[in-house]
């Protein structure tokens, strides 16, 4: 007798095996992620994206896992150049360009 949860992944995989997530559809949401966030960088000044904590030396955002993200490594004066970098990089994921590679480029942005 199967439980409910069997019968679920049962379900799940059968769904799997019948059709394929990689899309245009998942194309076009990456695509328009990646270039809201190209965007909002673009468009945005960098001390309004990267408020200083006042009193200290770093970002305000950079605690806990946060402070594994790209813009937490970059030292505060450098974070203008590395904000137009960041950007230019969105566009090239946002035109779909060798999704494979630009991925992980575009998580390590975005975190």
């Amino acid at each position: 007798m199967l439980t409910h949860l069997e019968r679920l992944g049962a379900a799940g995989e059968q769904w799997a095996r019948r059709s394929t997530p990689w899309t245009n559809v998942y194309g076009m949401a990456r695509s328009l992620l990646a270039a809201a966030t190209a965007l909002t960088l673009l468009f945005s000044g960098t001390a309004t994206l990267f408020p200083v904590k006042a009193g200290a030396a770093g970002i305000a955002q950079c605690e806990g896992l946060r402070g594994a993200g790209l813009f937490c490594a970059v030292p505060t004066p450098s974070l203008g150049a590395v904000k137009w970098l960041c950007a230019v990089a969105l566009l090239i994921v946002a035109s779909g360009y060798r999704p494979r590679i630009t991925a992980p480029i575009h998580f390590f942005i975005s975190w």
